[in-house]
């Protein structure tokens, strides 16, 4: 063999070896942040699902009370003397 070939085999292996880590390093790298970027989809998928039940709760609370407000206006209104029923 050359001098020529007993340089540039090592040289060669050296460089084949350090592109080949590095590209299993940014595989895993990856690999890894793809995994957290679907617990993350998943976590905010839960929280919007939680938040939309949380408001559909409150919801129905407001219009609970606001039916109830409503009835007693109107029974208040029907209760005065000289009702005028065009008000309500």
């Amino acid at each position: 063999m050359s001098i020529r070939f007993k340089l540039i085999i090592p040289i060669l292996l050296v460089v084949l070896l350090l592109l080949s880590s590095l590209s299993i390093l940014f595989y895993q790298l990856v690999k890894q942040e793809m995994h957290h970027k679907e617990l993350s989809t998943i976590e905010v998928a839960r929280i919007a699902m939680e938040n939309s039940l949380t408001s559909r709760e409150v919801a129905e609370e407001v219009m609970e009370r606001e039916m109830i407000g409503q009835s007693v206006l109107v029974s208040y209104i029907a209760s005065l003397p000289n009702t005028d029923f065009s008000l309500i």
